[in-house]
């Protein structure tokens, strides 16, 4: 994640870790558990269409 903090080509993250990085980040915790994964499948649908 250091690298994402100096990257320009980004547009959004998405992790399982809290990160500090100037683009927007999606947390991919509840795809791990199951639980709320459709919400972050929801929040990165937004993300992309935003983006195009």
């Amino acid at each position: 994640m250091a690298e994402a903090a100096t990257r320009h080509d980004l547009d959004f993250i998405v992790s399982t870790s809290p990160v500090k990085v100037p683009v927007p980040v999606v947390n991919a915790l509840p795809l791990l558990t199951g639980m709320g994964a459709d919400k972050v499948f929801g929040s990165v649908k937004e993300l992309i269409l935003a983006e195009g």
